[in-house]
C-alpha cells in the first residue's frame, strides 16, 4: 500500500510537514490528516467548558477566577515557547495536556467576557497572552 499522503492545511491540522511529530496523525482514507496535539485538547475543551457554564449558569466565583484564568495560561504558553525555542522538545501527550488545560482557562475567561466585557481577568488574561506569546518570538527572532 501507498503512504497516506499528509493533510495539514485544515482546522486543527495547521503545522507544515517539517512538524508533524507534533500531531496526532488520523488515517482517513487516502490521507493522514495531521491534527495539532494542543489544538486537540484545546477547542474541545473550550467548547465543553462554556456549554458547561452556560448551563450552571455559572457567575464570579472569587479569587479563583483570578488563579484558573492567568495560571491555567502559563503551562501551554511555556511549552509552546521553549518548543519554538528548540529549548524543549516537549511530548504530544503534554501538548494535549497543556491544551486542555489552556482550554479551561480559557473558556474561564470568555464566559467573564461575555458576562461582562469590561471584566479585568479577561482583559489581564489577553494581555499576558500576547505579552507571553510575543516575548518568545522575539527572543526566537533575535536568536538569544
Amino acid at each position: 500500500m501507498s503512504e497516506r499522503r499528509l493533510v495539514h492545511w485544515l482546522p486543527l491540522a495547521h503545522h507544515r510537514p517539517d512538524a508533524a511529530d507534533r500531531c496526532v496523525h488520523l488515517p482517513v482514507g487516502h490521507l493522514r490528516v495531521a491534527l495539532c496535539a494542543r489544538c486537540l485538547g484545546l477547542y474541545p475543551t473550550l467548547a465543553l467548558a462554556l456549554v458547561a457554564q452556560g448551563a450552571a449558569r455559572l457567575g464570579r466565583v472569587g479569587a479563583a477566577d483570578w488563579w484558573l484564568c492567568l495560571v491555567g495560561l502559563a503551562p501551554a504558553l511555556f511549552d509552546w515557547g521553549l518548543s519554538i525555542l528548540g529549548r524543549a522538545r516537549g511530548t504530544n501527550a503534554i501538548r494535549l495536556l497543556t491544551g486542555v488545560v489552556l482550554g479551561v482557562s480559557l473558556a474561564r475567561g470568555f464566559w467573564l467576557y461575555f458576562r461582562d466585557p469590561w471584566c479585568e481577568i479577561f482583559w489581564v488574561q489577553l494581555g499576558l497572552l500576547a505579552v507571553g506569546a510575543g516575548a518568545f518570538a522575539l527572543v526566537r527572532w533575535l536568536r538569544v
